[in-house]
């Protein structure tokens, strides 16, 4: 269960003023009203007075309606999307890459056992060969791994949905 909010915390969270501010507006110390709220000081009826009617104040007050964004900023959210596409069609090539070079990889560990067995591949410079391609394979595997290929799917999953949350606004 949310804890409720103490009658400065309030003001604090529909006004955005800061406490030191809100002390200096109920003429009392700063670290006054903090223990006021920490429930380890009383306040001067006074001041619990100003802030009940500060309070009483702004819920009277109509919520605000949102203003519609100017076109200046409506460019600059479009921008702001359009480079979270480029980022994400960088990150899509890089993704068709390593998936590219994974498979490879595959292709090539499979393809080894019957390279290895041929009997004209026994000599020591083919078996120095088929050791490189072996190392080689296993590396571009190891560096294009299916974790990495998720985590840049994670990137590219969450550019599209920032762009999009952009463009709503």
């Amino acid at each position: 269960m949310p804890q409720e909010l103490s009658l400065p915390e309030q003001l604090v969270a529909l006004t955005g003023i800061h406490l030191s501010g809100l002390a200096a507006y109920i003429q009392v110390n700063p670290s006054t009203l903090s223990r006021f709220i920490s429930n380890t000081r009383t306040l001067p009826a006074p001041a619990l007075i100003q802030m009940a009617e500060l309070l009483t104040t702004v819920n009277g007050l109509p919520v605000p309606e949102p203003q519609p964004l100017s076109a200046e900023e409506q460019s600059e959210l479009q921008k702001i999307a359009a480079n979270c596409h480029i980022k994400r069609e960088k990150l899509e090539m890089q993704l068709a890459d390593m998936q590219r070079k994974y498979a490879q990889g595959q292709r090539m560990l499979q393809l080894l056992p019957s390279l290895e067995a041929k009997p004209e591949n026994a000599s020591e410079k083919r078996q120095r060969w088929l050791a490189e391609q072996r190392y080689r394979a296993e590396e571009r595997m190891a560096a294009n791994g299916l974790v990495q290929q998720k985590i840049l799917t994670v990137s590219i999953n969450l550019l599209k949905q920032e762009a999009a949350a952009y463009l709503a606004i």
